[in-house]
């Protein structure tokens, strides 16, 4: 058997490729320092054009190299990041290329990427001892967040009493923010609006519980009314289990177009229905608003943007109309039942004609997680006589994923107690 192995570098190119092409990128590599025949066929070997593709998302190879040397370059400058480097490069291609068409002023506020050697330095002046993920360090090396101005790249929102633009934090300016209170500790901040001074956080550590890597809102536990806030009495609204997921998914739902563009900045409207009746369609959005939520005592505080258009088609003479009055029917997840009637819509009752359209905002708030609102609106004719109803489609709410203090303390060793 051993004298039949010693000739296994005199096998033809093409079955000694075959037999190469079920090794990874790291055997490869090992196999061309066994002899000067296995590094000619390891060097050559196709694997390396699609692993350049497939790793590092490199589409070209300059004439002077050839695949196995660029592949060998871009590992040693991003070889750590190897198992998440094209899932984040991908996701902040699709959104440099959406804010740069959309969002212009969002584009021109992102930051370029740091080195590895300043990452380091920052670990070790600010993070106490904890260490960045890999995936968050992947992205700050391509894009070291943005400047903390609005609009904020990972959303606005607007209300008549709240106002939201939540920006990508630097990581020096994260880093600085390193928690130390109880509830929150070794968390960093991973976004911040400047508007109402909260933002999502991420876990570096298991202390307190938590899972590192999860990104999150706080949800202090205020249900007996007081603020003194302690390890066992912080919940939170979990946004991501990674910072991969967390930028991948909202870079998804940008190529999706599920977002709506408002003034050249990212609103945070999630799901969407329509309906038309008689030549008027109302078109809902939803979205969840984690920073004015509570998981105990139980509010989930959402917001809805409603459309309502004329088709160009309908003819003014007969169609020509306002609206007077609105009717909801809710049902929250435990099936209890509500109704509103009100005049217009947020004070206003608006006039459709041909090619007309209204939008407004509004919230509204259930005790569960889940809810639903739906109805009709009541038109009234402005040249006959006459009334009619338009349907508004299911409005329907979903909040984020919440984890209470008891979830986390379980994971905490046996007998350690947090300070009351």
């Amino acid at each position: 058997m051993a004298a039949s192995c010693s000739h296994f570098p005199s096998l033809p190119s093409i079955p000694l490729v075959n037999i190469l092409s079920f090794l990874d990128w790291k055997d490869l590599l090992s196999c061309s320092q066994v002899c000067s025949r296995f590094n000619q066929v390891v060097s050559s070997h196709p694997v390396w054009k699609s692993l350049c593709k497939e790793v590092w998302l490199v589409e070209e190879c300059p004439p002077e190299r050839t695949w196995k040397q660029l592949f060998v370059e871009w590992t040693v400058k991003w070889g750590r990041y190897e198992s998440c480097y094209a899932s984040i490069r991908k996701a902040w291609n699709i959104i440099e290329d959406f804010t740069k068409c959309h969002c212009p002023s969002i584009y021109a506020s992102l930051n370029d990427g740091l080195s590895e050697e300043e990452i380091r330095e920052t670990e070790a002046n600010k993070l106490n001892g904890c260490k960045l993920p890999n995936d968050l360090r992947c992205s700050i090396r391509i894009h070291n967040g943005q400047q903390l101005v609005s609009p904020g790249l990972i959303g606005s929102m607007e209300i008549s009493s709240h106002s939201q633009s939540e920006s990508l934090l630097e990581l020096d300016t994260a880093a600085g923010a390193l928690q130390h209170r109880d509830g929150l500790r070794n968390c960093i901040p991973v976004s911040f609006c400047v508007k109402t001074g909260n933002g999502q956080f991420m876990a570096l550590t298991h202390e307190e519980g938590h899972n590192p890597g999860d990104l999150f809102w706080p949800s202090p536990d205020r249900s007996d009314d007081t603020f003194d806030i302690s390890p066992m009495r912080m919940h939170y609204f979990l946004s991501g289990s990674s910072f991969e997921t967390w930028l991948c998914k909202y870079a998804d739902q940008l190529s999706q177009n599920c977002f709506p563009v408002i003034n050249k900045e990212i609103y945070k409207f999630l799901f969407s229905t329509s309906a038309t009746t008689q030549g008027i369609k109302v078109t809902t959005t939803t979205a969840f608003v984690p920073e004015l939520s509570s998981v105990k005592p139980p509010m989930f505080f959402f917001t809805y943007r409603i459309s309502i258009s004329m088709d160009p088609e309908c003819s003014e003479l007969m169609n020509k109309c306002q609206l007077t009055t609105r009717h909801w029917y809710i049902t929250d997840a435990n099936g209890i039942k509500e109704e509103v009637h009100g005049n217009g819509v947020v004070g206003q009752y608006p006039v459709m004609t041909p090619g007309a359209l209204h939008e407004y905002i509004s919230c509204t708030t259930f005790s569960t997680p889940t809810g639903v609102m739906e109805g009709h609106y009541v038109f009234k004719y402005l040249t006959k006589d006459g009334r009619f109803n338009v349907k508004i489609p299911p409005l329907h709410f979903k909040s984020l994923p919440f984890i209470v203090t008891e979830q986390r303390s379980s994971k905490l060793p046996q007998g350690k107690c947090d300070k009351e």
